[in-house]
């Protein structure tokens, strides 16, 4: 879903009720950088309600605000709220902004066949429940995403200006690799899994990048970051089954059957209930190339002599 930011914050601001997306981009953001913004727009239309606007003034005025930030002084903001007025667009505004996170995407569903391309065309592939938040252009000192969910990205190399991803509770920043992670806010430990080029892991709270504030991830490395400690661990390897919903490959190697339901958990969403204590410690091998997580199911049910049930889309019950 695509949701304009500055027209949920123009909605904030005048009391309309916010829908439950809406509520969720906003929650995403600093609750700082909401007021300022709101503070922002309330201050533009007091321009536009002013009877007598003189616009050569007023151009006049922004030329000497533009000459007092090439000067160093932090008059940005009065700036750009002086174009807002002149122009009266609040797509021009954004367009001064443009670092802001004005573009918006949630989903319900995997995405991983349709990569969305960023301004210096690097691509991301999302996977169902996710949000993921990116501005029309990147600042020209960094390129900062914003994601709660699931996501693998192939960001192109530039030195001179890293990529950063913020998270709920860690930073990564990169200069071009490729990389999947897993951030959603509700699972205590959160991942970035490494198929290319150097990932840093760091503390969002301290961004500090002092060696015990954060690990360097190389390919085939995987870290961990685990928010109810705020400790970073690494693993000189991963399953590659975290990948699985991208690449619509699952492989089971020796896998007990409650391994086999945690997998298809983390990868499909799908919930299944399973009583038999004996049977979850029985091994399983198998894999499945794009196969649905019904189908693989019925051949592990199968395989177990158990009865499935689909409880719902993403439930079932294994029994006896």
């Amino acid at each position: 879903m695509s949701a304009n930011y500055w027209d949920i914050i123009k909605k904030k601001e005048s009391g309309e009720p916010l829908s439950e997306r809406e509520e969720l981009l906003i929650s995403s953001f600093n609750e700082k950088d909401v007021k300022r913004d709101q503070q922002l727009v309330e201050n533009s239309e007091k321009y536009f309600q002013q009877a007598k606007f003189n616009e050569d003034r007023s151009w006049q005025k922004l030329y000497s605000e533009v000459l007092l930030v090439k000067k160093g002084r932090k008059r940005r903001i009065a700036a750009s709220i002086l174009i807002l007025a002149i122009l009266g667009s609040a797509s021009i505004f954004t367009y001064i902004r443009s670092y802001s996170y004005s573009n918006a995407l949630e989903t319900l569903q995997n995405l991983s066949n349709n990569a969305i391309v960023l301004p210096d065309n690097s691509e991301v592939r999302v996977n169902q429940h996710t949000s993921f938040l990116y501005p029309n252009l990147f600042h020209r000192k960094e390129r900062k995403v914003k994601l709660s969910g699931e996501a693998y990205f192939t960001v192109q190399s530039n030195p001179d200006q890293p990529f950063l991803i913020e998270t709920s509770g860690f930073l990564v920043k990169v200069v071009g690799t490729s990389f999947s992670i897993r951030a959603y806010p509700d699972e205590q430990k959160q991942t970035v899994s490494v198929t290319s080029g150097q990932v840093v892991m760091m503390d969002k709270k301290l961004k500090d990048e002092a060696p015990g504030n954060r690990i360097v991830l190389y390919p085939g490395e995987q870290g961990v970051f685990d928010q109810a400690t705020g400790k970073f661990t690494k693993y000189d390897s991963f399953d590659s089954n975290y990948l699985g919903w991208l690449s619509n490959e699952i492989t089971f190697e020796n896998h007990t059957l409650q391994e086999v339901i945690t997998i298809l958990d983390d990868v499909f969403f799908v919930k299944v209930k399973c009583d038999e204590q004996e049977v979850l410690k029985e091994k399983i091998s198998a894999q499945f190339i794009e196969n649905s997580p019904e189908y693989i199911l019925k051949v592990v049910s199968k395989t177990y002599g158990l009865n499935l049930k689909k409880v719902s889309e993403y439930e079932y019950v294994l029994t006896k």
